[in-house]
């Protein structure tokens, strides 16, 4: 069981809400933007594997930089060390499904190689899943005096 607590202010009386599972907890800080939900004025990703959740720090203990100091709710570094291991659980089956599960191989109807070169020196590598759904992904980025 986990639990987070919201200390009284003004009018308002103390609240507290118990999780029973991480995945509930990391769910409810992600929905109730509890971390920092701007980071030079662009939106914070909402999504388990985009949140970064912070790294220990050289003593043992967490970075609290990223807890929102706007909220009034107290999350704990037991609490971080949580949701930091369902993250990282849900990123290695993310990426299984991504990545391994579909087998990609290149796309020999575009290219023998599936590599297609450009002028502007980039290249792009066309690949298909055992599925059939496709996907080109950029190897080389553009650059030289093409680009100009």
């Amino acid at each position: 069981m986990y639990e987070v607590m919201r200390p009284a202010r003004g009018f308002r009386p103390e609240e507290r809400r118990t999780f029973r599972t991480a995945t509930g907890l990391l769910r409810w800080a992600l929905r109730e933007q509890v971390f920092r939900h701007s980071v030079g004025g662009v939106p914070y990703p909402t999504r388990f594997d985009d949140v970064h959740l912070g790294y220990r720090d050289h003593d043992g203990g967490y970075d609290y930089h990223l807890i929102d100091t706007f909220t009034p709710w107290k999350i704990t570094g037991d609490h971080l060390a949580v949701m930091r291991r369902v993250q990282r659980r849900y990123g290695e089956i993310v990426h299984h499904l991504r990545e391994v599960d579909p087998q990609w191989e290149p796309d020999t109807s575009v290219s023998p190689t599936g590599k297609i070169s450009f002028a502007d020196n980039s290249v792009e590598f066309h690949e298909v899943s055992r599925y059939g759904a496709k996907r080109r992904r950029m190897l080389v980025a553009p650059s030289g005096d093409a680009c100009l």
